[in-house]
């Protein structure tokens, strides 16, 4: 029989033992094989038992709903604490060597009651356990995981590493932003000998804990200029990194059957030959690994195309905006070289210079072209050999002589306004051709000269010629502008010239009063005349009691008065037409009025 299950016996046999209850790890001088103790050490409460001159122990956990104690018939049931949980942010630091003691503080002697193995020791506080190896000539303490399980693939054939973190039941749950588990390196440097300097971390990062759309990331830090910083990160299918990446291998390929893009938040820089000790090229190439185009650090383009062309550079708009060549003779020194040809997805092209230092469009490849020379020329200006500019169907269109006159093959219809340069007087006579201008008076008019020579006035001033056309006109008179009605008028219709007198033929008052002020005054009356005349003697629309205790906004039709307009014949000429007040109305009673008169102005001369 082993001599460990004769010991159980010897033990199972003796029944003077004591069992004590005390304070600590025992020491190894105390009891006897077969002795029993309990014990509170800084891990909570232990079972030690002696065995072979060892002591061996175990710590006690607390069961949910065991019976503490009975008193006189109540009964109380031990509760387990609360967990406290972890702060996932932080970083576990190693365990300091103390000297001379052989192993870390909070760690127990390697007794045989905490000895894992010779290497391995667990820190009674905290939980760390310690794997060490003193051998400096070997690569070591080694973690191997070995799966001697034959056959099978997949994750569950594959010897892995976990870190898991399920909260128990009472403690807040895994949340957003978490962390799972956490790689740190530590070690020396220059100051420490501790291994206490933390130099990189891989952390495993929860960025959302829904079910269904459950998604991590991994974060790899290092330290720089003393400072640990994110140097990479892994998220789903994206990879962040924080400094330069140098591919190796040479080659940067994107993905199967889909396209690769590179975006910037500014400029987008490629560079070739950066230590600057040869000639090298940016290279295009296609498909079949064929170089159709290439840039020189000169910056000169060499491209090769298909088709009709043997060589050339194709521009292509981007979503039907126009293709554009620059062309820059002297680095826009002076304004003068530099020209844009741009093509249209409507089959035209135009040109375009920065002359003058602003971009000016021009029909032509003319140097000097301007504003004003915008003509299509090739050493010289465009002439058409056969004085007949053609439609498309063939028909004469435009013929030019050598007069300089134009002459359209049918009618000519202008997209917006036809413009006529103003003259002293009609042009000479064609045989069967009428001529329309505009005489240089002051204002214009507008003339027809027949065949045979005959001048027919138009217009005259403002107005058909030999007319006097009703006119509108409208003012709307704000609330302030009423309140100070009758000491300031209001002008309706500005003086028209000497001998014009301004005849109005009808009027609406438009008024809009105010909701919570009623114009209370009796006595102010409103006259419409010239120059702002407030008499019965000088007026032509007159109302009174102006909107005395109306209840509301009105629409007022105005009527000629039966009385006198002036007392001179002369009074009405080159006088304005103006509205007033004779007294003042309730002030804020009126929010606004707009005045319409319809007119005639009629020459007295």
């Amino acid at each position: 029989m082993p001599k460990f299950k004769r010991d159980i016996k010897k033990l199972d046999r003796k029944t003077g033992r004591k069992n004590t209850i005390k304070t600590g790890i025992p020491h190894s001088s105390e009891g006897q094989n077969g002795d029993i103790t309990l014990r509170r050490t800084p891990i909570g409460h232990e079972l030690f038992a002696k065995i072979d001159g060892m002591w061996y122990g175990t710590k006690l956990e607390g069961i949910k709903g065991a019976v503490k104690s009975s008193t006189h018939g109540r009964v109380v049931r031990q509760v387990d604490p609360p967990k406290v949980k972890p702060n996932p942010n932080a970083i576990p630091l190693p365990m300091n060597q103390v000297s001379g003691s052989g192993s870390p503080p909070g760690l127990r002697r390697n007794t045989r009651s905490n000895l894992i193995s010779n290497a391995v020791t667990k820190d009674v506080t905290t939980g760390d356990v310690l794997l060490k190896s003193s051998k400096s000539s070997t690569a070591s303490p080694n973690i191997k995981l070995l799966n001697e399980s034959a056959g099978g693939t997949g994750v569950n054939y594959i010897p892995t590493l976990q870190f898991i973190k399920s909260p128990e039941s009472g403690v807040t749950a895994l949340a957003d932003d978490d962390s799972i588990g956490l790689i740190a390196f530590f070690g020396d440097d220059d100051n420490t000998t501790d291994g206490s300097e933390l130099y990189s971390t891989i952390r495993c990062r929860v960025e959302d804990v829904t079910h269904a759309t459950k998604k991590s990331s991994l974060q790899f830090s290092c330290l720089n200029s003393g400072t640990t910083l994110q140097a990479m990160t892994l998220s789903g299918t994206d990879l962040n990194i924080m400094g330069d990446l140098t591919v190796g291998g040479g080659d940067i390929s994107g993905p199967v059957d889909g396209s690769l893009t590179i975006k910037a938040d500014t400029d987008l820089i490629f560079q070739v030959d950066s230590d600057n000790d040869g000639t090298e090229t940016f290279q295009f190439k296609n498909g079949a690994g064929t170089e159709i185009c290439t840039i020189s650090e000169d910056g000169i383009v060499t491209a090769a195309l298909s088709g009709i062309f043997t060589s050339g550079v194709t521009i292509t708009g981007y979503n039907n905006l126009p293709a554009g060549l620059a062309m820059n003779a002297d680095n826009n020194d002076d304004n003068g070289d530099s020209w844009y040809f741009l093509a249209y997805n409507n089959d035209t092209f135009s040109f375009t210079n920065n002359k003058s230092g602003s971009y000016v469009e021009v029909l032509g490849m003319a140097a000097n072209a301007t504003a004003a020379d915008t003509v299509i020329t090739t050493a010289g200006k465009l002439k058409v050999g056969g004085n007949v500019i053609q439609a498309s169907d063939g028909g004469d269109a435009i013929t030019l002589d050598t007069d300089d006159n134009v002459t359209a093959g049918a009618s000519f219809i202008s997209g917006g306004s036809l413009y006529l340069p103003k003259a002293a007087a009609a042009l000479t006579d064609l045989t069967n051709k009428g001529q329309l201008w505009v005489k240089n008076t002051s204002p214009n008019e507008l003339w027809y000269t027949e065949p045979g020579g005959t001048d027919i006035q138009i217009t005259s001033g403002t107005s058909v010629a030999g007319s006097s056309p009703i006119q509108i006109a409208s003012i709307t008179i704000n609330e302030s502008d009423m309140n100070a009605l009758h000491t300031t008028e209001q002008t309706i219709i500005a003086a028209q010239g000497a001998n014009k007198i301004i005849m109005p033929t009808s009027g609406f008052l438009i008024i809009d009063r105010d909701a919570s002020t009623a114009q209370s005054s009796s006595t102010a009356d409103l006259f419409i005349s010239y120059d702002g005349a407030t008499s019965l003697s000088e007026v032509i629309y007159y109302q009174r009691r102006f909107m005395y205790n109306e209840s509301g906004d009105r629409i007022l039709h105005l009527q000629h008065y039966t009385g006198e307009v002036a007392q001179s014949i002369a009074d009405g000429e080159n006088k304005p037409l103006t509205v007033k007040l004779d007294a003042a109305i309730t002030s804020g009673s009126i929010d606004s009025m707009k005045v319409v008169v319809s007119y005639h102005v009629f020459d007295n001369s």
